[in-house]
């Protein structure tokens, strides 16, 4: 990727640029993300845990914070 608009590009052309797994999560979760488990708000130091973060991904998203906003691009072209 091109060093100047590397980012520029990986912000703007997430899909396209296949950089999925890199978006920063900063946009409102949808209905999609919810917690399974009731306790999550209790075992929050795990959500980054090597052991535990899948577990967590899947139990206790929205609590964790691990929940993707849709990968697509921003830019309309």
């Amino acid at each position: 990727m091109d060093p100047t608009f590397g980012d520029v590009m990986a912000r703007h052309c997430t899909l396209t640029c296949k950089r999925c797994d890199d978006i920063e999560i900063k946009e409102e979760y949808g209905a999609d993300c919810f917690d399974i488990t009731p306790d999550c708000r209790s075992h929050l130091e795990l959500c980054n845990h090597s052991k535990y973060r899948q577990l967590m991904k899947e139990s206790c998203a929205k609590s964790c914070k691990l929940c993707q906003p849709a990968c697509k691009d921003r830019h309309k072209k």
